[in-house]
């Protein structure tokens, strides 16, 4: 019985090719799964700064505008601007 085990030890054996090649396929989408998520990842992380520098962009420009108008509010549809009620002098 041994010397069955150390032949077949010494045999090299091998998995069918169509199962190989199913191995192998399903390893090469799980690969590229991870490739497109590293990929997205990265668009993610430049689509974030962005949107942080265009935030801080508005913070500026708020500021800006809040200089020369004082505390008002900003119509986008077509620039108006109303003056902030102080909630602190409002009676109720």
């Amino acid at each position: 019985m041994n010397h069955v085990n150390l032949k077949i030890n010494k045999m090299m054996l091998k998995i069918e090719e169509q199962e190989l090649k199913g191995l192998q396929e399903i390893v090469s989408a799980i690969n590229s799964m991870k490739s497109s998520i590293g990929e997205m990842e990265v668009r993610k992380h430049e689509a974030m700064h962005q949107l942080f520098s265009a935030e801080s962009n508005l913070r500026e420009q708020q500021e800006a505008l809040k200089g020369k108008y004082g505390n008002v509010t900003v119509s986008l549809s077509d620039g108006t601007i109303k003056p902030v009620e102080d909630e602190s002098n409002t009676e109720d």
